[in-house]
């Protein structure tokens, strides 16, 4: 549809490059205050609509066809705001992918029980001295939408796989992405 469009404009497109501007502005004007994207054309009032396939056939209400938007993908996740003395650990995301390269709270995909989030620590070798199912947040993306559950660790030991950083170090130079920020009031 947009190859053969622009094969018609051509056709009417003034040659002079000076008036080709005022041209797309008109057609755009046209489009924006008679056409009206979201309500009901005024045909009445148009200057071409004796031009226009679409009043002629009596198909204004049915244009544009737009496509539906896909339904957002939904994704579970269990984060864990793990602190040992005054500090909590972050870690970098991966380069590729949602949120590349940004810093984020150790978070594995799903929705985990407090049976599931201890043996996550156990394979995260960090002993907790108190685990505390913490708040439930929900973060929309354009195509995807996280349902993110957390849990508050106190932990016994820190592990080097994170990095653990103290709060005003967090505040002032970890750019954390909105989608965790809203866990900090957890510590």
């Amino acid at each position: 549809m947009k190859r053969q469009i622009t094969q018609e404009l051509r056709a009417i497109y003034p040659y002079a490059k000076s008036r080709s501007g005022d041209f797309t502005q008109s057609l755009m004007e046209l489009g924006a205050v008679v056409c009206i994207p979201n309500g009901s054309p005024k045909c009445e009032i148009c200057p071409l609509s004796f031009l226009c396939k679409s009043n002629q056939n009596n198909t204004k209400t049915e244009l544009p066809v737009k496509t539906k938007k896909k339904p957002r993908k939904k994704e579970d996740k269990t984060v864990f705001i793990l602190i040992f003395e005054d500090k909590v650990a972050v870690r970098k995301r991966k380069a590729e992918g949602l949120l590349g390269g940004l810093w984020e709270f150790p978070n594995v995909e799903g929705e985990q029980t407090s049976k599931q989030a201890k043996e996550q620590l156990k394979e995260w070798q960090i002993s907790g001295i108190k685990l505390t199912k913490g708040i439930v947040k929900k973060h929309i993306f354009t195509h995807i939408e996280w349902h993110m559950t957390s849990y508050l660790v106190v932990c016994e030991n820190c592990n080097d796989d994170f990095m653990w950083v103290s709060k005003s170090t967090l505040a002032d130079e970890v750019a954390l992405p909105t989608a965790f920020k809203m866990f900090c009031e957890l510590f």
